[in-house]
């Protein structure tokens, strides 16, 4: 892949992912939450303590990005599991009537 091909996929990955304001503001205050002394591993791209996790959002670097969106797909995949589990307690209780 050329440098100039790799610039534009690149440049796109930044448009898709790019994290919203709430969405960051959302993971900042998770991620300041958790202990000083945590360490993530993310991936291929190394292991960041929290601070340095906290630094890539406020500047909205790729790692940053990255770490907004996979926060925001747990909290979406929670959310959806917690949806499906009380349809399911919804439809025993209405079988068992």
């Amino acid at each position: 892949m050329t440098t100039s091909n790799y610039l534009k996929i690149s440049r796109l990955y930044r448009v898709l992912i790019c994290a919203s304001e709430d969405e960051m503001k959302i993971v900042l205050e998770r991620l300041r939450l958790m202990p000083r002394t945590i360490k993530l591993n993310i991936g291929g791209y190394g292991s960041f303590s929290r601070d340095e996790l906290i630094e890539q959002i406020e500047k909205h670097t790729e790692i940053g990005d990255l770490v907004v969106e996979m926060y925001m797909s747990y909290l979406r995949s929670f959310k959806e599991g917690v949806r499906n589990n009380k349809l399911l307690l919804l439809q025993q209780a209405h079988q068992s009537l």
